[in-house]
Parts: C-alpha cells; structure tokens; sequence
C-alpha cells in the first residue's frame, strides 16, 4: 500500500472533514493515543476540527515543515 500526504487548501479541509472526523473517532475508540479520551463523539471530533480551521496557520504551510 501507497500512503500519500497532501496539504489541505480550505476548500479541500472542508470536503474532507467528515472523514477526518470518522478517522480520529476510529482511532481513538481503537486504541491511538492522539490526545483524546475513548468515549470521543461526533460532536467532539466535529468541534476540534471547527478549532483546526480557524487556526491563523492550520491550513498554511510554513517552510521546513515537510523537509524535517
């Protein structure tokens, strides 16, 4: 399997949210240690991601980010 990692324009964040929100639900209730307690709901995940793009910075690239 070929993993791939793209950056997120807004519009782009936007039409993934959903399955991000299904992804972090999926990890945390199988055991990924992410920052979150097991019993995270939809409503949380979606109110994290509400806190992810209204980061000044969440969406933009800042140099050396990817070159580390």
């Amino acid at each position: 399997m070929i993993l791939q990692i793209r950056q997120l324009d807004e519009a782009g964040f936007d039409a993934c949210r959903q399955g991000l929100i299904a992804l972090l639900i999926d990890a945390v209730a199988n055991g990924a240690s992410v920052g979150f307690l097991a019993d995270i709901d939809t409503r949380q995940a979606d109110a994290y991601f509400d806190d992810v793009r209204r980061a000044p910075c969440a969406l933009q690239r800042r140099a050396g980010d990817l070159d580390r």
